[in-house]
């Protein structure tokens, strides 16, 4: 019983970090496309 929870946390927590790393890669394409779309004016 206490390894499957410390299973769910360790998972829980893989999941936090994989959405903090994809909202920061969102981030910099969203900087991207915003510095592109300021060159082309």
């Amino acid at each position: 019983m206490m390894k499957n929870d410390k299973e769910e946390y360790k998972g829980k927590i893989i999941e936090l970090v994989n959405l903090i790393k994809e909202e920061s890669v969102l981030r910099r394409i969203y900087l991207i496309i915003i510095t592109m779309i300021g060159a082309d004016h």
